[in-house]
């Protein structure tokens, strides 16, 4: 409990110093690198936050095959914050999906789940930092995750794109996967 606690202030102090320097410099910085092991890193989140959450099933089909050109610990905290908000606003019982390809030169990475529709209002405003929809929930973060996701999809020259319609939300990353 001691470990996971500390684990979650350290998260939520790189959050706030993402943030900042976000706000400051333009963006979140990354190197871009060429990666062959993206899907093993990828499944580690995957299989992080099972260990996390043993409650709930996480499905995965992870085929990213060959080389992408990323950074690579960028990439598993966008999955990692995109997984913590499905876990935590979807619906218990309900499977939380996740799915990585890379098709046509372009990388994608969707996590999907079942749950309240979010309402088009609220949408646009998920990305912004420090926005939560819902007061009734526990606060266990400062309400940074979707937009430091946000950030990081911008700063590989991709983007982050949500749809939510009949009980399914789904998150999808996109970004050239090819060197730039």
């Amino acid at each position: 409990t001691i470990l996971r606690s500390g684990q979650r202030i350290a998260r939520m102090i790189d959050d706030v110093l993402d943030f900042a320097r976000g706000r400051l410099g333009g963006g979140i910085a990354t190197e871009l690198q060429p990666v062959d092991d993206l899907a093993d890193a990828l499944a580690q989140v995957v299989l992080e936050c099972k260990s996390e959450h043993p409650q709930r099933t996480i499905v995965s089909d992870i085929a990213v095959a060959g080389t992408v050109w990323c950074n690579r610990d960028r990439v598993t905290q966008l999955l990692s914050n995109l997984l913590a908000n499905a876990l935590r606003y979807g619906a218990a019982g309900t499977p939380v999906r996740v799915t990585a390809r890379v098709e046509d030169g372009t990388f994608r990475l969707a996590v999907a789940n079942e749950g309240e529709t979010i309402a088009p209002e609220k949408l646009g405003k998920l990305f912004q930092p420090y926005w939560r929809d819902d007061d009734s929930q526990p606060r266990r973060g400062l309400g940074l995750g979707l937009y430091i996701a946000s950030e990081i999809a911008h700063a590989h020259g991709g983007m982050l794109h949500v749809v939510s319609r009949d009980r399914h939300t789904e998150f999808t990353y996109s970004a050239p996967a090819g060197l730039r």
